[in-house]
């Protein structure tokens, strides 16, 4: 691509250099028509050229969003397979989802909020109840841990409200595990966690 604008650069250069001569006498410029072919050849070239960029600009812009565009659909597919199959589980009873958290967080990360998002909006439209436990594992202070939990509980709770969940639909407990694990230590992982029961209304 550049050889070709450096050669159409040339012959409009050449051209232009042939075709103009300036008159000393009338001071004018004269124009040697047996130029002519030659710079409309160039001019037409480099119009062609323009043309060519923009046409694979606008191909290369439509194959982006048309990517974008798969990408989104696959993205709505399995979120809305992920709803369909959230709203039979819950139909079907009492349910309970957690969420688990690393040492000392207490934060809900992105995707589980949107999975408990799309949870909370299956509960309020089924106006089902939800009870919401947070813990923590034993190890370190008590009173530290309790309130570890306890601020887990409230953070899912606050998920739960944003989407529209009233107060009088939630209950919320927390607690610290009694037990603490010596030798694989790593197991504490399940202990901590946020726990949801879906379950109607009795």
């Amino acid at each position: 691509m550049k050889n070709k604008l450096f050669v159409i650069a040339g012959i409009i250069a050449s051209a232009t250099a042939g075709a103009n001569e300036p008159d000393s006498i009338t001071m004018t410029t004269k124009f040697y028509g047996h130029n002519l072919p030659t710079i409309i050849l160039a001019k037409e070239i480099n119009e062609q050229n323009h043309k060519f960029n923009d046409e694979t600009y606008i191909e290369g812009e439509i194959e982006l969003l048309n990517a974008k565009l798969v990408e989104t659909e696959s993205q709505l597919s399995k979120k809305n397979q992920m709803v369909a199959e959230l709203t039979s589980k819950i139909q079907s009873g009492d349910w309970t989802y957690e969420t688990y958290y690393i040492t000392g967080d207490n934060t809900v990360n992105d995707s589980q909020k949107e999975v408990l998002a799309a949870l909370f909006n299956i509960a309020l439209e089924k106006n089902l109840l939800l009870k919401i436990e947070g813990r923590a594992d034993p190890r370190g202070d008590y009173d530290y841990n309790l309130e570890l939990a306890k601020s887990r509980a409230e953070n899912v709770e606050k998920i739960a409200k944003d989407v529209g969940i009233s107060d009088e639909m939630i209950t919320i407990s927390y607690s610290v595990t009694e037990t603490e694990i010596q030798k694989n230590r790593e197991l504490h992982f399940f202990d901590r966690n946020t726990s949801i029961t879906f379950s109607s209304k009795t």
